[in-house]
C-alpha cells in the first residue's frame, strides 16, 4: 500500500512524542510505501487538488530514533529523486462532502 503523511517539517518533530511518527514506523517496518508531504506542499491545479511527496521509505528493522533520522536525511537529499507529484480525484461536491475514490485514481507524475 502506498501511504502519505501530511505533518510538519521533519526536524522540528520528536518522533518519540509524535504519534504519527509511530505510524509511518510501523507502515515502514510493515513494507508499505510511506510518503511525506507539508500542508505548504499542497495546492489546486486545473480545479484539482495536487500534493507534491517524496517517498521516505527506507530498509526496515531500525530502532524509532535511527528510522528517523534516516527519513530526515532521505528527505534533505536533492539528488534522491523521489519527489513525486501527485493527484487527488475527488467525488460529489467537494466543497460540502469531500470522498475520496481511492488509490486507483491517483494519478502519478513524476519529475
Amino acid at each position: 500500500m502506498e501511504i502519505a503523511f501530511l505533518m510538519d517539517s521533519l526536524e522540528s518533530i520528536d518522533p518519540l512524542w509524535e504519534t504519527t511518527s509511530y505510524l509511518m514506523y510501523e507502515c515502514n517496518q510493515r513494507g508499505h510505501t510511506v510518503y511525506f508531504l507539508e500542508p505548504h506542499d499542497v495546492y489546486i491545479r486545473d480545479n484539482r487538488v495536487v500534493a507534491r511527496m517524496w517517498n521516505i521509505s527506507v530498509p526496515p528493522d531500525l530502532g524509532l530514533v535511527d528510522y528517523w533520522k534516516c527519513l530526515i536525511q532521505q528527505h534533505q537529499r536533492p539528488d534522491s529523486g523521489q519527489q513525486q507529484t501527485l493527484y487527488a480525484q475527488f467525488s460529489g461536491d467537494h466543497t460540502r462532502n469531500p470522498r475520496f475514490q481511492g488509490s486507483d485514481s491517483i494519478k502519478k507524475n513524476y519529475r
